[in-house]
């Protein structure tokens, strides 16, 4: 058995037959597992080292037929990164370092093959910066600007659009858009009283939502339809229930939404949408999971096909409920 999980548990879909779980162990190293069928390898309760050290993360992404990307933020606060290329980890030995000095982990998405957006939080002056990769090379890092708080969260609901989510200095969330290559000008105030970055989903083109953990530690939600954002710019849906640590969601199908919680009594609850509008169970209920647990639970997403979230256990291991 694997020492203990710290839990920055990251799962990834690769070419949507399989998933991939990176976690960082108590050793600041970071572990990985992947799914074949109905397998897991390389066992059921082993895990392959991908090494280390690491200080934050991981974050991972897929963006093409047998390709990983995984970043995490090193000993020396910088950013680190390794990939799989469909036969084998690079580099074969530690990290690549592209640099920086960042606060958190780094967040990544990836809007279209070979293309690669890292968003981090900077240790020196609390901006948002950019790192993109082009399919050829790294470009430099740029900064976005802001104020932040937290980590980045980033989403992207087509080719040559990225948004950006942030908790800034006023416990409010701000949004900047990447249109191709330029970001927009200014940053968008959407109000709130957060006390961690949201958590940002998009099921669809012109769709996107956002679920927050607010000041009273409960759940809030608000939506963009294209063309605003609802029930207004800075407002927010009315509480959705109380929470320990969460929310997570996962968007992975038109209209299709599911979201998780670790609850105040420690066990895992969730949310659902299946018509693109209604959260179900309506209000602040929740389904209860069951469970007790140690972390913010992680949904698969694959949850279309089936709902299943991904927990650090009362032991420290990796539990899953299906």
């Amino acid at each position: 058995m694997p020492p203990g999980l710290r839990w920055s548990c990251q799962c990834e879909v690769k070419l949507y037959i399989g998933l991939d779980i990176f976690v960082r162990d108590t050793h600041n190293n970071v572990l990985y597992k992947w799914r074949e069928g109905h397998d897991w390898k390389p066992s059921k309760t082993g895990w392959e080292s991908l090494g280390g050290p690491v200080s934050d993360g991981p974050s991972a992404v897929s963006w093409d037929r047998d390709r990983l990307d995984v970043f995490a933020r090193g000993t020396d606060n910088d950013v680190l990164h390794k990939w799989f290329d469909g036969t084998k980890w690079e580099p074969d030995r530690g990290w690549k370092s592209l640099g920086h000095s960042i606060i958190g982990k780094p967040t990544v998405v990836s809007w279209a093959p070979h293309r690669l957006d890292v968003l981090v939080h900077g240790a020196s002056d609390h901006n948002l910066w950019h790192l993109a990769w082009d399919g050829r090379q790294w470009g430099n890092w740029e900064s976005v600007g802001g104020q932040i708080v937290d980590i980045p969260t980033p989403v992207s609901w087509g080719p040559d659009r990225l948004d950006v989510f942030v908790r800034g200095t006023d416990n409010g969330v701000w949004s900047k858009a990447l249109l191709g290559t330029s970001w927009t000008a200014n940053w968008g105030q959407l109000g709130g009283s957060v006390i961690s970055g949201p958590e940002a989903v998009s099921w669809g083109p012109n769709r996107i939502d956002l679920f927050s953990h607010w000041s009273d530690d409960t759940v809030v939600h608000k939506a963009w339809n294209g063309s605003k954002w609802g029930p207004t710019q800075t407002g927010w849906n009315p509480a959705l229930g109380k929470l320990l640590k969460g929310p997570r969601a996962v968007a992975d199908g038109a209209n299709h939404l599911d979201v998780v919680i670790q609850a105040p009594d420690l066990s895992v609850w969730h949310k659902k949408c299946r018509d693109g509008v209604n959260l179900v169970p309506a209000g602040s209920e929740w389904t209860p999971l069951g469970g007790s647990v140690d972390g913010v639970p992680v949904p698969s997403p694959l949850a279309s096909q089936k709902l299943e979230v991904f927990v650090r256990g009362s032991k420290g291991d990796l539990v899953f409920w299906s």
